[in-house]
C-alpha cells in the first residue's frame, strides 16, 4: 500500500454499511517505524482498529472506534503539518538525498517498507524522524554497515564513489556503483 493511495479513501462502518469519513493523513510512530493511526476527517482511527485497508475503502467494525486526538503528534497530523510527502530527505550527517514522492507501507502491519524518492528509494528502517521541514534517515555509513551497500540510494553511492576517487562514477548505474565500491 502507498501513502498517497490511502489518502481520500472512504471509511466504511461495517455495522451500518455507511461511509463515516475519508482518510486525510496517516500518523507515523517513528520508534517502531510503523503507521500507528489514520486521520479520518478531524478524528483518529488507530491502525489496530481498522478491520481492512483495501484498494477502495477502509473498513471498521463500528463508527465508535474513531476517537479524538490525544497527543501532539495526532493533533499535528489533523492540522496537516506532519505529512512527509514532498519533503526533502537528509541523512543524519546532512547529506541531501532527494524528496519523498511516496511511502510504501505493509497494509497488514503498517510497517514503513520504503521511502520512494523519484527514481530511487530508501529502506523504511533507515527513517529517524519527520518534521515540518524534512525527513531524516540514518547516515550512509551506518546504513552500509548494518545493511550493506544495496541499502543506499544512487545519490549516496555516487557520494561514496566520489570520496574514494572512483573514475567514471557519473555514468555508472546503481549496480555498477555497488560493484565498484565493493
Amino acid at each position: 500500500m502507498r501513502w498517497r493511495g490511502a489518502l481520500r479513501k472512504e471509511v466504511v462502518d461495517l455495522e451500518t454499511a455507511e461511509t463515516i469519513g475519508k482518510v486525510r493523513d496517516l500518523i507515523l510512530d517513528l520508534p517502531s517505524g510503523t503507521v500507528s493511526a489514520l486521520v479520518v476527517d478531524d478524528v483518529v482511527l488507530d491502525w489496530s482498529q481498522a478491520d481492512g485497508i483495501g484498494r477502495n475503502v477502509v473498513t471498521v467494525e463500528r463508527a465508535s472506534v474513531l476517537r479524538e486526538a490525544t497527543s501532539q503528534v495526532e493533533r499535528d497530523a489533523i492540522a496537516g503539518t506532519s505529512n512527509p510527502l514532498s519533503k526533502p530527505v537528509f541523512t543524519e550527517d546532512g547529506f541531501a538525498i532527494g524528496k519523498i514522492g511516496d511511502i510504501e507501507i505493509d497494509a497488514v502491519s503498517g510497517q514503513v517498507e520504503r521511502l520512494l524518492l523519484g527514481d530511487d528509494e530508501v529502506r523504511g528502517s533507515r527513517l529517524i524522524g519527520v518534521g515540518t521541514y524534512a525527513a531524516v534517515v540514518a547516515s550512509s555509513e551506518r546504513a552500509a554497515e548494518t545493511g550493506g551497500l544495496d541499502t543506499l540510494t544512487r545519490v549516496e553511492l555516487h557520494g561514496l564513489a566520489e570520496d574514494r576517487g572512483i573514475p567514471d562514477r557519473a555514468t555508472m548505474t546503481r549496480q555498477a556503483l555497488i560493484a565498484a565500491l565493493s
